[in-house]
């Protein structure tokens, strides 16, 4: 349930809202109490978050006598939403280009959180045309091996540093590397570094209960310090797939 609540606010979806709705296909029609009843979410939070979902389409009102609600039923609901997006990022690809200075900037942005920061590595994993080079503990690897796989099938170059054993079958250019406890209590965290295209590089601290902040970047500078970093881990790996 918690990680419907979240891929929910990820589209959009306040934490009430979702709640609110996940409520209501486990149980309607039902009333504003019910709903507070079964979702958690205080009454007084339930009338204005249901209007919002009402606006979306999402919740829909039956009866008067007391008013009752229904939910959307979740099929047509992400047809809906599916639909919006598409409408949305269609108007966006007209009217963006032309705001743009057509100068690329070599920004620098701090992404806060380890999903967040995992979506971005795997967003650049995906959008990689020639080369991924990626230094990551065995711990978050898995994590991303879709998008590596996908990658790799794509015909893009990889070379991963993987800290610690833990195997990773079916990808390139993998090196392993040992004494993961003792870099764990120097740094006091787990890390990814990754370069994509030798274009944009993401880089940082990794920490699933905390608040471990990576650095996107598309700076040249940093984007080659960060894909010397990669490379001079890789000649630390005493251990590949192959041997």
């Amino acid at each position: 349930m918690e990680e419907i609540l979240k891929e929910m606010q990820k589209i959009g979806f306040t934490s009430y809202e979702a709640k609110i709705y996940l409520a209501l296909l486990h149980r309607n029609p039902a009333t504003g109490y019910e709903i507070s009843k079964i979702s958690g979410v205080p009454q007084a939070k339930v009338y204005e978050n249901i209007q919002r979902l009402g606006n979306r389409g999402a919740v829909l009102n039956v009866g008067n006598d007391p008013v009752k609600y229904v939910p959307l039923p979740p099929e047509k609901l992400l047809k809906k939403l599916d639909a919006e997006f598409e409408k949305s990022i269609d108007t966006l690809k007209s009217k963006l280009p032309p705001l743009s200075t057509g100068s690329e900037p070599g920004y620098a942005w701090n992404i806060r959180g380890y999903y967040p920061a995992m979506e971005k590595a795997g967003q650049l994993i995906r959008e990689a045309e020639k080369e991924i080079a990626l230094a990551v503990w065995g711990e978050d690897v898995m994590y991303l091996y879709n998008e590596l796989s996908e990658a790799e099938r794509r015909g893009v170059e990889m070379r991963l540093a993987v800290y610690g054993r833990k195997k990773v079958e079916g990808i390139g250019d993998v090196h392993y590397i040992a004494g993961e406890r003792k870099l764990l209590k120097e740094a006091g965290c787990r890390w990814i570094t990754l370069v994509s295209d030798g274009k944009e590089a993401l880089s940082g601290q990794l920490e699933e209960e905390g608040e471990g902040v990576v650095l996107w970047t598309a700076n040249p500078a940093l984007v080659y310090t960060k894909k010397r970093f990669i490379e001079l881990e890789i000649m630390k790996g005493n251990d590949t797939e192959d041997d």
